[in-house]
């Protein structure tokens, strides 16, 4: 019913307008596509309701196949400005390899996106221009600035409004926002002086060109405040920026030396991605704390491919999709199949018997008395007898004071795979300290003539000799750590420290252990300890657990200490004294003093707690692999008309099923998706696809009062160039009515002037950004702006009709 009253309120509206000025006349003429319905003269009411509906239906099935081809224009956008390329590049004298985009975001979003959004607008301006015979439009320059008005005052009311409560979003690149602005309220000051200052109702070639001109202007000072290039420095910073752009387009592989600032630039855009891929990975872990760092890998990257900021070609596209009954493809980045690892183990045939020692190193008390020491065999099963000598060798201990020396030859009986020897241990009252000493085998053999024809050969294995350590029982222990330092990973969860008694394991012994904060704090980064370790008689190693709490950082470096107290004897269990009260030999208390517990000389510990590789590297290869999850293009012409015939949801991100208007969408628009599907794909002019990354409200700020800007310059100084100078070709003047341009310019930059610094007063630290914010400034702002709009269009409406007076 609502196009039938605009249809109706549209023709009583031109008889208004032909009352008020009998020179005008509301005469339809012939389009360039749509015909004229005649007869045109003598029409009923019902004539013009009808006429109109079937026009308005005709215009808004045209408006959608405009909108499915600008989609494929936009899409070959997108891929164009989101390409990245790795170059090898020198910075300080280092080598590093980075990822650079060819685009700056500045120059992509006021030229080839602004392109692009404005297309439809700009064709329009040319196509009237030469279907007119390069005269002036109906639709006159009035109409350029209502639609700034509209860009300015409603598109960023509504923009101010989305965000969620508690959130906002702030201008990252403010210079580049007054660069934009300051040129958007001028383009239409301009418009103002060439139509009605200069040349009054006549649009020179120069004016025309100059508009032009202003567009690339635009664009450098943009560019400039983007990359904050001091005036002076603007020339040569400029040819230095040209040379490094041709080298990073021209070679996979560049020397350069980069400046202060555009390393200072990559490195917080590294440290950006990398804080938000830690981030991802920190609340996907406390989600999902039994998945392993592959699965949360997968995860991350579903997530990013989700969640990642896009463009605003993107969003651009997604709006025209959800009214043609189509959305944008999520083609997730794909996990190769996992493959079971099958680990081929050449199997070297081997038919020798190896003797050998089943331990390396053996360990015994002084008290011990006699222990037993194993000898295996390793190989086919025996057949016959086979002999193998050993023999003691001295160490630090002495044969015959600190044990009894011992050789022999052991013999394996056929089927036999072990065979033992004991050795004795010699105990005494002095306080020494630990010693060890070896034993070697040796002449291993088959006796006589029994080893003939067998075609194993016998051999000595590893380990063929054997160290006895021999710990020192007459003192309660020399206690300390094994190492004064050690770097842990955060996703260690608990690190067991290790304190070792060495020098004698007598008695009961209490050792008082304890932290201490260094950049580590406790509580923060691990779980404070302080308590005593209790070793048993004989005992020579105890373990303290400490708890290190993951942040999950990107890079990590905090130290505490861990410290040992003097160690005590139990002195209900105290053997030293015991003996000292059995033995009252003039000795006794020496020795007894002697062998007191005490501190080694590692009694402090040095943990650094470090990040964990395995989160590093994940993290890195998320840095390294950020692409856009949103395919915007397509990739063969197969694919294109899958998509033109498929039905899909409206909402890339609620993975919803298509509506019941969504199939009327698509149904309405299918000629012009099978129509556009025969325009070559867009990945056949680019191979990669990344989205600009930005989470401010520069996208949603900075680009409007830009479009605003380029709109002008490009779109009217594009068609008004164009006709100046077909009409100076020919002797005559480009004729541009100015209307009601004055008054609709002076209300719409003081209105602009008002908007712009509440947009800039909304940063302060009450509201928190332009965009979101406190809920009642937020809602009140973007209340405000609206009613700056109505009062634009009202004010302006009623100057056209005569109802105010202009000027």
């Amino acid at each position: 019913m609502w196009f039938v009253v605009l249809s109706f309120a549209a023709g009583a509206a031109t008889v208004t307008a032909s009352d008020v000025d009998s020179n005008e006349t509301g005469q339809c003429q012939e389009g360039l596509i749509v015909p004229l319905w005649e007869p045109t003269t003598n029409l009923t009411t019902s004539d013009r309701i009808f006429r109109g509906s079937v026009y308005f239906f005709a215009l808004m099935y045209l408006f959608l196949g405009v909108s499915i081809i600008s989609d494929r224009f936009m899409s070959a956008i997108e891929v164009i400005t989101s390409q990245e390329k790795k170059v090898s590049i020198k910075s300080k004298g280092e080598r590093k390899t980075m990822l650079v985009r060819v685009w700056n975001e500045t120059v992509a979003n006021l030229t080839l996106m602004a392109l692009g959004s404005s297309a439809p607008e700009i064709m329009l301006s040319v196509i009237e221009i030469w279907a007119k015979n390069f005269q002036a439009g109906d639709l006159g320059p009035g109409t350029i600035v209502g639609s700034a008005a509209y860009n300015l005052f409603v598109i960023i009311a509504i923009c101010v409004s989305v965000i969620p409560n508690g959130e906002s979003r702030t201008i990252k690149h403010l210079s580049v926002f007054f660069v934009t602005a300051t040129w958007s309220i001028f383009a239409y000051i301009w418009l103002y002086v060439i139509l009605a200052v200069s040349s009054k109702g006549v649009v020179d070639v120069w004016e025309g060109l100059l508009t032009f001109i202003f567009f690339p202007l635009t664009v450098l000072t943009a560019f400039i405040a983007d990359k904050k290039i001091p005036i002076h420095k603007i020339p040569l910073k400029l040819i230095r920026r040209f040379k490094s752009h041709s080298a990073v387009g021209a070679v996979e592989s560049v020397d350069m030396e980069l400046s202060k600032s555009d390393y200072d630039d990559f490195e917080e855009m590294l440290e950006n991605a990398r804080q938000q891929s830690a981030t991802l990975l920190k609340d996907l872990r406390k989600e999902f704390p039994d998945k392993s760092m592959a699965e949360l890998k997968t995860l991350a990257k579903e997530k990013m491919e989700q969640s990642g900021p896009k463009s605003r070609a993107f969003y651009r596209i997604q709006a025209t999709r959800s009214i043609t009954g189509g959305s944008i493809s999520q083609r997730g980045v794909k996990e190769p199949t996992p493959v079971e690892e099958k680990i081929s183990i050449a199997e070297v045939k081997d038919d020798n018997t190896y003797v050998r020692f089943e331990k390396e190193e053996h360990t015994v008390l002084e008290n011990i008395g006699t222990f037993v020491v194993k000898i295996v065999l390793d190989g086919p099963p025996l057949t016959v007898p086979l002999m193998v000598d050993y023999q003691s060798e001295d160490g630090s201990a002495q044969a015959g004071s600190d044990y009894m020396a011992v050789s022999g030859t052991l013999i394996f009986k056929p089927g036999q795979k072990e065979q033992l020897f004991k050795i004795k241990i010699i105990d005494d009252d002095v306080f020494e300290e630990d010693e060890h000493f070896f034993v070697r085998l040796s002449n291993v053999r088959v006796q006589g003539a029994k080893a003939n024809g067998l075609n194993t050969t016998f051999k000595l294995g590893e380990p063929s000799v054997t160290k006895i350590n021999i710990l020192d029982d007459d003192h309660s222990g020399v206690f300390g750590f094994p190492e004064a330092s050690v770097e842990v990973s955060e996703s260690v969860g608990v690190y067991e420290i290790v304190v070792e008694r060495k020098t004698g394991a007598r008695g009961r012994v209490k050792v008082p252990y304890y932290t201490e904060d260094g950049t580590a704090k406790a509580g923060k980064d691990y779980i404070d300890l302080k308590g005593t370790l209790l070793f048993d008689n004989n005992e020579s190693r105890k373990i303290i657990p400490l708890r290190v709490i993951s942040e999950n950082s990107y890079e990590r470096n905090s130290t505490l200490t861990v410290h040992l107290s003097k160690p005590v004897i139990e002195t209900s269990t105290n053997p030293l004294r015991s003996s000292f009260r059995g033995h009252q030999s003039p000795n006794a208390e020496k020795v007894a003093l002697e062998g007191l517990p005490v501190l080694g000389e590692v009694s402090v510990l040095h943990i650094t707690i470090k990040e964990s590789l395995e989160f590093k590297d994940t993290v890195d290869m998320l840095v390294e692999t950020r692409a856009s999850p949103f395919i915007v293009g397509t990739t063969s012409w197969g694919e294109q008309f899958a998509d033109a015939i498929k039905v899909k949801g409206g909402d890339d991100d609620d993975g919803e099923p298509p509506s019941c208007f969504d199939y009327f969408l698509h149904v309405l628009t299918i000629f012009w998706k099978i129509l556009f599907a025969f325009v070559p794909p867009t990945d056949t002019f680019a191979s990669k696809v990344s989205a600009i990354q930005d989470s401010t409200a520069d996208n949603s700020i900075g680009n409007v009062t830009g479009s605003n800007a380029v709109n002008v310059f490009l779109g009217i100084g594009i068609a008004w160039s164009i006709a100046a100078i077909y009409h100076s070709f020919h002797g005559n003047a480009f004729i541009v009515p100015p209307g009601n341009l004055a008054f609709s310019v002076t209300i719409f930059c003081t209105e602009a002037l008002i908007a712009i610094t509440i947009i800039v007063m909304r940063r302060c630290k009450f509201i928190g950004g332009e965009l979101g914010g406190a809920t009642i400034p937020k809602y009140l702002t973007s209340l405000f702006f609206f009613s700056l709009w109505v009062f634009y269009v009202v004010m302006s409406t009623l100057e056209v009709y005569h109802v105010i007076e202009g000027f």
